[in-house]
């Protein structure tokens, strides 16, 4: 554990490193140019994914050394993330085109993507069972997906 909370600023195009011991900020990331939304972190590998809304992107930051490591196309408009820390997969909810992107989290490459319900705009993955549930805000339904 590193004690360490991450936030996206989607007006400054950064993540802000916050020591969660102290409460300060500790670092920024930048270089993300795409209005991040949301942040998941794999706590098994320490690698931080965070969607980039307007350029239809998913980065992935080094925890150990809070700097951005990959950046891959995903769907249109990802708002939100999460990771299955057992597979290492990561899941972003694309709102305009209805789908869900699958990235393996290990090789840096998009393995695909799901279509789920209107407006899908979170996602949230329950990592004892692998299940990934995402949230459909215009069908208000949520979309259940078994990650193996």
């Amino acid at each position: 554990m590193t004690n360490r909370i991450y936030v996206a600023n989607v007006d400054s195009d950064t993540v802000s490193v916050i020591d969660g011991s102290t409460n300060t900020v500790i670092a920024t990331v930048t270089g993300l140019g795409q209005e991040p939304t949301a942040v998941a972190v794999n706590e098994h590998t320490n690698f931080i994914w965070v969607p980039g809304r307007a350029g239809n992107l998913i980065f992935a930051i080094d925890g150990s050394t809070n700097m951005l490591v990959s950046t891959l196309g995903v769907g249109q408009f990802p708002t939100g993330v999460t990771v299955v820390p057992r597979t290492n997969h990561v899941y972003t909810s694309n709102q305009h085109d209805n789908t869900v992107s699958v990235v393996d989290g290990t090789a840096f490459r998009l393995l695909g993507s799901l279509g789920v319900g209107l407006f899908p705009t979170g996602a949230e993955a329950n990592a004892r069972t692998g299940h990934v549930f995402v949230s459909n805000q215009d069908g208000a339904t949520v979309t259940v997906i078994q990650d193996d």
